[in-house]
């Protein structure tokens, strides 16, 4: 049986982990490269999502300690199992895109949805100035953009990993 309480409490205490394990405490190479397709993304991605156990953890604690909740042991385990794997999912990247793309996520232009906000980079000729020769050109690659956190990519990273907190939450209270 479902234990409400035991479900509510874990919501309430995994969100605020989960916030700050993605925003305060991901580190500069997690963030470069827990998505890149060798075994070093695996293994930055795989610290990340330990990393998001391992803070949201107080919070759990004090949230079943303040409220005297009856959670069981392997309830916590399963829910945080569960956080673990869904997380390390998310953010290998290529899963997201290739479920954006099967959801049919397209945006303006014929653009996927998980791509908006993300930098164009583009090929463009120019003339340096300074050269003898000023018909010499150059072409380079320039940034059209810079890349924001308000990015397809990051609405649907967010949407999955609340929705995975959900489960966290219900899997906790009914293994309790």
């Amino acid at each position: 049986m479902l234990n409400p309480d035991t479900f509510l409490l874990t919501l309430a205490a995994v969100l605020p982990g989960h916030w700050l394990a993605d925003h305060w405490f991901q580190t500069p190479t997690q963030v470069k490269h827990k998505g890149a397709r060798t075994r070093f993304g695996q293994l930055v991605c795989a610290n990340h999502a330990a990393t998001h156990i391992l803070v949201t953890a107080p919070f759990l604690a004090a949230t079943f300690l303040s409220f005297e909740s009856d959670v069981s042991l392997q309830g916590l385990v399963a829910g945080q199992l569960w956080t673990f794997l869904s997380h390390y999912a998310i953010d290998r990247r290529w899963t997201l895109h290739r479920a954006a793309r099967f959801a049919g996520r397209l945006g303006f232009s014929g653009q996927v949805f998980h791509d908006l906000g993300a930098k164009r980079i583009h090929k463009v000729r120019a003339v340096r100035p300074g050269h003898a020769d000023s018909s010499i050109t150059v072409e380079e690659l320039v940034d059209l953009d810079v890349e924001t956190i308000g990015t397809g990519r990051y609405a649907l990273d967010q949407a999955a990993h609340h929705s995975a907190l959900f489960l966290t939450a219900l899997i906790t209270a009914l293994v309790s």
